[in-house]
């Protein structure tokens, strides 16, 4: 049952994730959205990967840990370009000056 459940979470968070990440493409407003849900797309990732883990074998461990891995670098690289947006048609450092 909580396998389901996160999956049907990640897997949520994730289709969100890829949507708004194409629509921020076009309307920088909508960044946010892309953020949160791609952090939403890795937390849920996390139980799902603990709750079935005594079952997978290595192989398997070793590629769904790549996986998550690789959602924290996504996830990180979000984040400082959460601080690169356009703001006002300029790019804009947040904590500098643009005077």
């Amino acid at each position: 049952m909580w396998r389901n459940l996160f999956i049907a979470l990640h897997t949520a968070t994730a289709v969100a994730a890829l949507l708004a990440g194409a629509a921020t493409l076009r309307r920088v407003a909508l960044f946010d959205v892309y953020l949160w849900s791609l952090v939403g797309m890795e937390v849920f990732l996390v139980p799902a990967l603990v709750v079935d883990w005594g079952d997978l074998d290595a192989v398997v461990r070793v590629l769904f840990v790549a996986l998550a891995v690789l959602g924290a670098v996504m996830v990180g690289l979000a984040v400082q370009a959460r601080s690169l947006r356009p703001v006002g048609g300029r790019r804009h450092r947040q904590g500098t000056s643009t005077g």
